[in-house]
């Protein structure tokens, strides 16, 4: 049963319920923040988090993304943080890719074409091909372990917004899928993903999501190339380890890598004229 909700004009809305199968917890709604991991972090300290409760916001001033990088924050947009168990695997290297793959099955079962790009990034098929509409950025400071999401829903960022070392670019849900988009609002797709989340059994999770994951990991079974600031490798992707590490096969062999940028598929050479 979803909780009815509201969202003020300015301000915050208290923390209302969402009772999914497996838990009671609370929302915290507002209409503007600096970034929803720093409120997580107010609420925290005086008292009013528990582990799966959430904040979600309207819009943000200052969101922030992997590395210190500025996240464009939109309205129509999902901005999100809620508070995890520490305990494996969000406790792990690997948390950000296996919370993105509960976002994932839920974009899926909403009828996205909807992928896991390595290490973190969640990506959608739109008539452009496949763009990136999700980044999530895990903080934890002693029991405090929070993850903040922003997905792209109704505006993604233009081209200038974005990185200039971006690999894809950014879409959002609406263009992707205008049919399946057309009534998802950021609660909305917020209730869904927090009753997927809390209905995980962790204890089978941990051992599972790395195969699960693999299904839907983006360039699976082609062959890329990952930059680890080192050295270019290059091989098939063949899928992800326990740990959330990348496996490439190199002929007979593979190799794992655990950080670096993943890079689009090496094209084919074009046959030789005689």
């Amino acid at each position: 049963m979803l909780a009815d909700h509201n969202l003020l004009k300015s301000g915050i809305l208290e923390g209302d319920f969402l009772r999914t199968p497996e838990a009671l917890v609370t929302i915290w709604t507002y209409d503007r923040l600096d970034s929803t991991l720093d409120e997580a972090r107010r609420l925290y300290k005086a008292g009013k988090l528990a582990c799966w409760d959430s904040i979600l916001a309207a819009e943000q001033s200052a969101g922030r993304g992997q590395n210190g990088r500025s996240w464009v924050s939109e309205r129509g947009n999902l901005f999100s943080a809620v508070r995890l168990p520490v305990t494996a695997p969000f406790c792990l290297p690997c948390a950000p890719l296996a919370l993105s793959l509960v976002y994932c099955e839920t974009l899926i079962g909403l009828g996205f074409d909807c992928r896991l790009k390595w290490p973190n990034d969640l990506v959608v098929r739109s008539a452009r091909g496949f763009g990136k509409c999700s980044g999530t950025l895990l903080e934890r400071k002693g029991e405090l372990l929070v993850a903040g999401t922003g997905i792209n829903i109704a505006s993604a960022p233009s081209a200038e917004q974005m990185r200039q070392s971006a690999v894809l670019a950014a879409v959002s849900l609406r263009e992707a899928n205008p049919q399946a988009a057309a009534s998802l609002t950021p609660r909305i797709l917020w209730e869904l993903i927090m009753e997927r989340l809390t209905a995980l059994d962790l204890e089978a999770f941990v051992h599972s999501w790395h195969e699960r994951a693999s299904q839907h990991l983006l360039w699976q079974g082609e062959r890329v190339r990952l930059d680890d600031g080192r050295i270019l490798h290059e091989g098939t992707l063949r899928g992800l380890g326990p740990q959330g590490e990348l496996i490439l096969g190199q002929g007979g062999s593979t190799i794992r890598l655990v950080s670096g940028t993943l890079l689009p598929p090496v094209p084919e050479a074009a046959p030789k004229t005689p």
